[in-house]
């Protein structure tokens, strides 16, 4: 008999929790613009220039001739800071 009472009283409990709710009208009003995503800091977009840059070597300022006078008072300079002779790299 007590299981039948169970039943009954899961029976009836079950028809009052399948009734649906009744509908009411949300209180609070949707956001009416969309979240942003969160950057990342140092993933910000990348900007491209509005004009290509030129190459190097076409930049006025690195543009100057170099002569063999120029490599060779360089490389006196060089050798001379190492504290080296240049007469070892001359051709006997």
């Amino acid at each position: 008999m007590k299981y039948v009472k169970k039943f009954e009283k899961f029976i009836s409990e079950a028809t009052i929790t399948a009734s649906p709710a009744p509908a009411t009208k949300p209180t609070t009003n949707p956001p009416t613009t969309e979240p942003k995503k969160p950057v990342e800091p140092g993933k910000e977009k990348i900007k491209r220039p509005i004009k290509d840059p030129e190459p190097k070597a076409l930049q006025p300022r690195l543009a100057k001739k170099v002569t063999e006078m120029d490599v060779a008072k360089r490389f006196i300079d060089e050798v001379n800071a190492k504290g080296e002779s240049v007469k070892k790299y001359l051709n006997k």
